[in-house]
């Protein structure tokens, strides 16, 4: 079982090698090797093997030699059937294909003192795209997801960085996630996030940076408190108290 864990230091890449096959290919080898479990001294056993195990850290420390990370063929073949799906879909194609793109553009900017950086997948001159992997590219559910990790967030930064720092609002360019599913059969879906969206995720944006601030020049760093709901009575919430009742859902 060539798969079975080993304690040789592996410097995989998966995420970051799917974006650059698809975003950066022509760098693709530059950055990479491949790491083809069947050329090991007993294919047909494990890494417990001295002899396996040594190969393989000797093809790990020539990639930290060369400055490169790796993927195993059955990542790359993965990469690449993936690679081959999230093209044939239209939407993602247009997007990816598009002629006056940068990619994987990295971004510094300054917003109200405090220094960001990122790196923008997709940065073109009438949008900009982000390209997510993920266990579910269903719709509903990944746009549960944008909540959930605040990607609106994300693209509100990025509008910023592309302005240098000085977006205003209403005048962001629309912004596209990619999501692609990492299991067969690889579904994708395309999301788009335009101004009214951009404009209230830049808001919040602006809030934390002022309670960033904030916690620099006051030295306090408040925890969970901060959720607690307000009560008539401010003392006895002053610790955070998080009232709970009996869920709907209990028997």
């Amino acid at each position: 079982d060539g798969s079975q864990e080993d304690d040789t230091k592996t410097p995989l890449g998966f995420g970051a090698a799917y974006h650059t096959w698809i975003l950066q290919r022509d760098i693709f080898f530059m950055k990479y090797a491949i790491l083809d479990e069947n050329k090991r001294p007993f294919p047909d056993k494990n890494y417990q093997t001295k002899a396996n195990r040594d190969w393989k850290q000797e093809f790990f420390d020539q990639c930290i030699e060369e400055g490169k990370l790796s993927v195993t063929t059955a990542e790359f073949d993965q990469i690449k059937e993936m690679a081959d799906i999230l093209m044939a879909r239209p939407e993602a194609a247009e997007l990816i294909s598009y002629t006056r793109a940068k990619f994987e553009r990295s971004v510094e900017w300054i917003k109200r003192g405090v220094k960001f950086r990122g790196f923008i997948d997709i940065d073109a001159d009438v949008f900009f795209a982000d390209l997510k992997t993920t266990v579910n590219a269903d719709p509903e559910t990944f746009q549960r997801d944008i909540w959930k990790y605040r990607y609106d967030i994300q693209g509100a930064c990025y509008s910023d960085a592309r302005a240098g720092g000085k977006r205003l609002f209403g005048k962001h360019d629309p912004f596209y996630i990619i999501a692609q599913e990492k299991t067969s059969p690889y579904g994708v879906s395309v999301h788009i996030l335009a101004n009214d969206v951009l404009d209230k995720a830049y808001e919040d944006l602006l809030n934390a940076v002022d309670a960033f601030n904030q916690c620099l020049k006051d030295d306090y760093w408040p925890g969970y408190e901060i959720k607690a709901p307000a009560m008539l009575n401010e003392e006895v919430n002053e610790g955070g108290l998080f009232p709970t009742s009996r869920p709907p859902w209990i028997k």
